[in-house]
């Protein structure tokens, strides 16, 4: 029974917010300013506090990843935070669903070169497929829950990647790389490799006995600028090659004599100007 909790009215319109916290020296900043009115309480001093947004990615991940909501949780989450090579968070809401995620840039692969990592990618909350057994179990591990739930229409999972792809091509890279823990039922990773792989075009690229590793590509864009959530990038088309142009000689003339032939101008040879 679910006398604390109830959903409201299904037939809400979906009220999407996205925000992408970005990494500038010790601290995290966000460009949005409704961060604060939506996500208040991590918020400090008027800037973003790491250890108040541990303790949100917590709460999102006692739902989704069916964990504690414990202190130990939060400080592994606060450590990751502090990680130098954690550089951007991703925190949708789309009316009571939330979906969060880290981008980290790191060199996973033991390459010697830094790659693009999402991990952590949680979708929480109610949406139209929450069922009342879930929102009974949450609560067994002290998930918080609002006594009331707008549930939403559609996953907060692709604007995620759809967020951290535009993020990436802004600061140089063009492609990005998640994995899928090997550890847990193979019903669970065929459909997590299956998901990654038809929806966001990621692809098998290491198998070890902890991890599957999977990237992506992403397509070349022009440099323009590209806010989250405004204006759009147009994908560069392979520039053709001019064929250069031959200068064209005047037609000939009679010699009248040496002293009143003219000089004839050297003709220099048009050169392209380099877009």
């Amino acid at each position: 029974m679910m006398s604390e909790s109830k959903i409201s009215n299904m037939n809400v319109e979906d009220d999407i917010s996205q925000f992408l916290l970005y990494r500038r020296g010790k601290k995290f900043v966000c460009d949005n300013p409704t961060l604060q009115t939506i996500f208040p309480d991590i918020i400090f001093n008027k800037g973003i506090a790491k250890k108040r947004l541990a303790k949100l990615l917590a709460k999102f991940e006692c739902q989704c990843f069916k964990q504690d909501f414990s202190n130990q949780h939060i400080i592994r989450l606060s450590n990751l935070l502090d990680d130098e090579e954690t550089i951007a968070i991703a925190l949708i809401k789309i009316n009571d669903t939330f979906g969060s995620a880290v981008l980290e840039h790191s060199d996973r692969n033991e390459e010697g070169i830094k790659q693009y990592w999402i991990h952590e990618v949680c979708k929480s909350g109610i949406s139209n497929r929450t069922t009342e057994d879930e929102i009974l179990h949450a609560k067994t591990r002290d998930c918080p829950y609002p006594k009331e739930f707008v549930p939403a229409t559609q996953s907060p999972i692709p604007f995620i990647f759809e967020m951290f792809k535009h993020y990436i091509i802004q600061t140089g890279g063009n492609s990005s790389w998640l994995y899928v823990d090997n550890t847990q039922p193979q019903h669970a990773i065929e459909a997590l490799v299956n998901l990654y792989s038809k929806k966001y075009n990621y692809k098998v690229k290491q198998i070890n006995k902890h991890f599957i590793s999977m990237k992506t590509e992403y397509p070349v864009y022009t440099i323009t600028d590209h806010p989250m959530g405004e204006g759009k990038k147009s994908k560069k088309t392979p520039k053709q090659k001019k064929s250069k142009k031959t200068p064209k000689h005047k037609k000939s003339t009679p010699k009248k004599s040496k002293k009143s032939r003219p000089r004839q101008k050297k003709h220099r040879k048009k050169t392209q100007s380099k877009k």
